[in-house]
């Protein structure tokens, strides 16, 4: 079955004044004369986006839509009238974001990030600004500190801002780690910093925080091996007895134990920390 929203490569079955028909599972699906590729031939397989026309028919578009079904993006507001806002999103028919899914300050020309989804009562594809309760707010083993991941920016808070990671989960990006402008719907690459104990996850922009935590790490698997495997040192342990033996902050250790007790190279006892 061929699922709106997506894109499918279907067979070109016949060709018509008005455009071509392709083959969905035995089902024929009209891609307009206007999206036909040059020398286009029958029998030919093509990458093609289905959505659904104004009359709710099945149609096929070789454009390349800003989002498919069950991701995330942010759109141009391109009018606002009774049945909600319509956005711009890289194929002819502007998707519409009912009013119970869009933000209560909205206009023309502004820029929303959203989720596409499909209405069930009309059968319609349609937009909504309720993005986080359609993201995972705990992170997985798909996840690791340190990783690369794409971030799409979708809200401010006190703190900072909060960015969808990987068009799956949501995080978040500290004041204290912004070292440049950044915007809601920015499109940025950052790196998992930190997978807290309650699963969720900071974020940051920078690698150099990165690289201090991978060199901490090597210091203290370096000063494990050549001190019998154990280190009188734990989280309670002082800021100097932690910047003496280790040249790091009390943070940074802290930090580089947990990811080295979760990579199972440390165990942490009362007294310090062992290597395994």
């Amino acid at each position: 079955m061929v699922e709106i929203g997506q894109y499918h490569v279907l067979r070109v079955i016949k060709e018509l004044s008005f455009g071509a028909y392709l083959d969905a599972d035995g089902t024929e699906i009209l891609l307009p004369k206007k999206d036909i590729p040059e020398n286009m031939n029958i029998g030919d397989s093509l990458k093609v986006f289905v959505y659904k026309d104004s009359e709710a028919r099945p149609v096929a578009t070789t454009r390349k839509p800003k989002i498919t079904l069950n991701h995330f993006a942010s759109l141009k507001v391109t009018d606002i009238n009774k049945y909600g806002a319509f956005l711009e999103w890289g194929i002819e028919n502007e998707l519409l974001m009912p009013f119970r899914e869009k933000p209560q300050f909205l206009s023309p020309g502004d820029h929303v990030v959203v989720m596409l989804y499909l209405d069930r009562v009309s059968g319609r594809l349609a937009a909504t600004s309720r993005v986080e309760r359609h993201l995972r707010k705990i992170a997985d083993e798909s996840l690791q500190e340190g990783d690369e991941a794409d971030l799409l920016v979708y809200e401010k808070t006190n703190m900072g801002y909060k960015a969808i990671v990987n068009q799956m989960f949501t995080g978040v990006i500290y004041n204290t780690d912004i070292f440049q402008k950044v915007e809601i719907g920015d499109l940025l690459k950052g790196y998992i910093a930190r997978l807290r104990e309650d699963g969720k996850i900071d974020l940051t922009l920078r690698r150099a925080g990165l690289d201090e935590l991978s060199s901490s790490k090597e210091k203290i698997l370096a000063k494990l091996a050549v001190n019998k495997g154990f280190l009188p040192l734990h989280d309670k342990s002082g800021p100097e007895e932690i910047k003496k033996a280790l040249e790091v902050s009390k943070k940074t250790f802290k930090r580089s134990i947990g990811m080295l007790y979760k990579e199972k190279k440390i165990e942490i006892t009362d007294f310090g920390i062992k290597l395994i």
